[in-house]
């Protein structure tokens, strides 16, 4: 069952508006693309009967031909503080944020800090409920105002069974919806 958020998107925050927002399992019923579908569906695979797949399970060359739709986020946990390091910044999240994040931490990357601490709260969100997130939101590039994007969490786990990388996948969408 899925759960469905209202005022998120309220402001005019940096990245444009949120749209739509979901997480749950039922996710998979708001996806527009099959790039979002499929990859939902290697994430399920990969749990293998889990409540949530092990890190290690991650294989780019399993999702080679979405590279450019998925981003790999390393959730760091210090002092009950959630932090969230890129380690793989897919061409189609280059687009959306304006810029390669590869490296960085949310909280020094510039166009996110100037998001009103949506972004960051969505991944926090998604680390502490263990829960695929999606949604769909207005895109960012100036030229392309009548562009949206959508976009899905996945969590994995480390050894310990902390949520440990973030999996986000995006599409961008030609119409808006």
């Amino acid at each position: 069952m899925s759960s469905v958020y209202g005022g998120l998107g309220a402001g005019k925050p940096a990245f444009g508006p949120v749209l739509f927002e979901a997480e749950g399992e039922g996710i998979t019923e708001h996806f527009m693309s099959d790039c979002l579908r499929q990859l939902f569906a290697k994430w399920q695979d990969y749990r293998a009967g889990e409540a949530l797949p092990h890190e290690d399970r991650i294989d780019p060359l399993d999702f080679f031909r979405w590279l450019p739709n998925t981003m790999l986020v390393d959730v760091e946990e210090r002092d009950g503080l959630l932090r969230f390091l890129v380690r793989l910044n897919g061409e189609t999240h280059v687009s959306i944020a304006g810029q390669n994040m590869v490296g960085q931490r949310f909280d020094e990357i510039p166009s996110v800090a100037k998001d009103e601490g949506m972004v960051i709260s969505v991944f926090q969100q998604a680390a502490r409920s263990r829960q695929p997130h999606y949604w769909r939101r207005k895109f960012i590039n100036p030229a392309m105002r009548w562009n949206s994007y959508e976009r899905c969490l996945l969590p994995f786990v480390d050894d310990a069974g902390a949520v440990s990388t973030l999996l986000a996948v995006a599409q961008v969408l030609l119409t808006e919806k």
